[in-house]
């Protein structure tokens, strides 16, 4: 029996791996619009054990996971794995229970297994090793909040954000970055300013520390935090930017992007042009001192 019978279950699976799934391994790399494009292109009529076994190794590769032999077995320490099962397609096993039970998620929500049926193949899911995370863009980490109403903004005061706005986390590494904190925030807040620019060009000034304003009213904040983790710092950079609305802060104006242009840019579109603004400059953080910053 085939992994798969229906061409449209095979799209939807991947389509779920690849842009919706919430497992951290998947979240933290998420196919560019244009991979998923041309990987995808491809699933028009197969639907044979060997493609679907090439497709789901190729999608892996392009997240930045291990490369890995396919086993006709499974234990806990390989968990979590992806399944590919006769009859039933794609799954992505989570845990095994002490009662031997697999649990597995997939594009039509969470399953049970007590065993697999014969001819199912898993394959480990771990993340590539790589050298330094400022060596690539993957390395970063972006989520998107669709809407906070306990946010914490700069000495504890509450940040609020609406549905529609854009909100983002942006991880990375500070490996050969020697800018401090303060420093850091300025670069921050001129890679934002940068993305603002390509909705407004009206003139857009840094408010000290970390709050950005047209016409002195806020448009954005940022907030950072640095970690440390196996001997390693780490920095948040918490965005927000006003894209529909303007939340309501006590003596603090402010403003957003559609009041000033009559124009709706969604947050998916914003946060799509945050990452490729970051992806450039993160590779290039530690060339950056205190004599070349305004430059960027």
């Amino acid at each position: 029996m085939k992994y798969y019978n229906s061409l449209e279950q095979l799209k939807n699976d991947f389509k779920w791996l690849s842009k919706e799934c919430t497992l951290d391994h998947f979240a933290r790399s998420r196919l560019s619009a244009y991979d998923y494009k041309n990987i995808s292109k491809w699933i028009v009529q197969r639907v044979d054990d060997s493609f679907v076994e090439g497709l789901f190794n190729q999608l892996l590769s392009r997240l930045n996971l291990q490369s890995s032999e396919w086993e006709t077995e499974i234990t806990s320490p390989m968990l979590p794995a992806l399944a590919l099962i006769p009859g039933i397609g794609m799954q992505v096993v989570v845990s095994i229970d002490v009662n031997g039970v697999y649990k597995t998620t997939s594009e039509s929500g969470t399953s049970e297994f007590q065993s697999f049926p014969d001819g199912t193949i898993f394959k480990m899911l771990k993340f590539q090793a790589k050298e330094s995370a400022i060596n690539s863009a993957k390395e970063m980490f972006l989520s998107i909040a669709k809407n906070q109403k306990k946010g914490k903004g700069q000495y504890g005061k509450k940040w609020t954000s609406y549905n529609g706005n854009l909100l983002v986390s942006i991880f990375f590494s500070l490996n050969k970055i020697k800018l401090s904190l303060s420093q850091l925030t300025k670069v921050n807040c001129l890679l934002v300013k940068k993305l603002i620019m390509q909705f407004y060009n009206g003139n857009i000034t840094i408010k000290h520390p970390n709050d950005l304003l047209i016409n002195k009213k806020k448009i954005s904040g940022i907030l950072q935090e640095k970690i440390s983790k196996s001997n390693e710092n780490f920095i948040i950079v918490g965005i927000g930017i006003n894209l529909i609305k303007s939340p309501k802060i006590t003596k603090y104006p402010t403003t957003n992007i559609k009041d000033l242009t009559n124009v709706k840019i969604s947050s998916k579109n914003a946060a799509l042009k945050l990452v490729k603004i970051y992806e450039k400059f993160i590779p290039i953080l530690p060339k950056i001192n205190t004599k070349n910053m305004n430059k960027i």
